[in-house]
């Protein structure tokens, strides 16, 4: 399996950042092929 695609990341101060991420699959073999949206943010304690 391998997947590409684009991400953004925004950083709106030193402590809290979010990043947007697509990765479209190809290449799957004997299992199923498919997109992914990911949306990670980070925020320390």
């Amino acid at each position: 399996m391998t997947a590409i695609g684009p991400y953004l990341s925004q950083a709106f101060s030193k402590a809290f950042r979010v990043t947007v991420k697509y990765q479209r699959e190809f290449n799957a073999e004997n299992r199923p092929r498919g997109d992914r949206f990911w949306l990670q943010t980070l925020l320390p304690f």
